[in-house]
This record gives structure tokens, sequence and C-alpha cells, in this order.
């Protein structure tokens, strides 16, 4: 199994991996991986200690997993990620200025111009903005407690036709921050904080992007590793 750049995916590949979340939307295996991010304990091995990166790939690791034990059409999924170095050179090129524009992952995991701006509670996290119910968005609850009409059945999402492309996140300085840098401090958070919505919270992995993003990270890491480590 390989993980790809969305846009170097197949539209099957595309239609199994969306698929893939519904169908673990429906089964409550989503919610509770979503959950594991917000429980206390969990978010302070996460987001307050120096392994953060480890910490996130074995999550990461889980969730393809979980993913793949939906049914067995789901057996070769991958998280396909998310290459917003390629969102930063378009960027720079002028071809195009924000995230909803820059990479089509934004646009084909439900967008963000449509839906009614509400304030949602995901485990005890408040998530602000338009409530898109684009699929997979379609399937979603926000607690594992409830089923049926009490789910939202739609994620809350800031516009991003506002949120800009973070210089972070060019080449020279993801080559920087790979190679020299002391962490991931300007990549990681600044994609999260652009997006905003569902993405600048704890509850961040109830968001289809939060893992593409992930993947890219890791991503990073093993050419980090592959060229300063070895293999």
């Amino acid at each position: 199994r390989i993980r790809k750049d969305w846009d170097m995916s197949a539209p099957a590949e595309k239609d199994t991996y969306k698929n893939a979340i519904a169908a673990a939307v429906d089964s409550g295996d989503y919610i509770k991986i979503v959950e594991m991010h917000t429980e206390m304990r969990s978010e302070m091995e996460a987001h307050r200690q120096c392994m953060f990166v480890y910490w996130h790939r074995l999550f990461l690791a889980v969730f393809e997993n979980m993913l793949r034990g939906q049914g067995p059409q789901f057996a070769c999924v991958t998280v396909p990620y998310f290459n917003w170095i390629v969102a930063a050179a378009r960027a720079t090129a002028g071809t195009c200025s924000s995230f909803a524009d820059c990479m089509a992952i934004t646009e084909e995991l439900g967008g963000s111009s449509n839906g009614t701006e509400v304030t949602l509670n995901i485990n005890g996290e408040e998530n602000f903005g338009r409530c898109v119910s684009e699929p997979p968005l379609n399937h979603f609850c926000q607690l594992s407690s409830l089923n049926g009409t009490a789910c939202a059945r739609c994620l809350p999402r800031s516009d991003w036709s506002q949120a800009p492309i973070p210089s972070s996140t060019t080449y020279a300085s993801i080559r920087q921050q790979v190679f020299k840098g002391k962490s991931i401090g300007q990549m990681s958070p600044l994609v999260h904080a652009n997006l905003d919505g569902t993405m600048g919270t704890f509850a961040s992995p109830a968001e289809p992007l939060f893992w593409s993003h992930h993947a890219m990270i890791d991503l990073l890491h093993t050419i980090f590793h592959k060229c300063r480590v070895g293999t």
C-alpha cells in the first residue's frame, strides 16, 4: 500500500476513500478516533511533548487500519496526502490565491462555500463555521453517544476562499524546516489556523483534511529520516 498525493489519485481511488470515511462514520468508529484526540490526556501526549510527529504517525496508522476494517472493498485504502507545497508554488506563481482554489482536495472533499453558519460541539470542543453537508460530511455525527436525527450530518468549515496559503509551506521554507529547523512549529499549526473552522480546534480529526494534512507531515518526516538517518 502506498499513500498518494490527492492530485495523483484516480477518480475511483478518491471515491473509495470518501466512501470509506462515510462507512466509518456510519459504523461509529470515526467519531471514536476523534474523541481520542480531544480527550485531555491524549491531547497532552499528542501536542505537549517532543513526540508530536511520532504520536500522529501512530494515530494516522490507526486511522488507516480503521478505514480498512470497514469492509473488504476498503482493504487497500491509504490516506492521500494534502500537498500544500504545490499549493504554495501555485499561489506564488499567481495562478490561485487560497486553499479553496489552489488544491483540488479542498473542493473534492466537500468545499466550504455551502452551508449554514453554526456552532457545533464535538466532544466538548466548540466548532464554528458553515456546516458543510457535501459527501462524505453528510454522514458526520458529533458524538459517539448520538445517532439518527440527533447527528449534525454536516461539519463546520470556514470560508476557504479567504484562507491564504502560509508562506511556511513554500518549498524553500519546508526544506529549511525539515533539515535545519528545531520543530515543525511553522508548517503544521499554520495550515490548521488558516483553514480554521473544525481544523482550528482539537476536534480537527473530525475534518477529513486533517488526515491528509498529517499524511503530508508524515511524508516529510520520512524524507528527513531517509536523508539524515538512513533507511
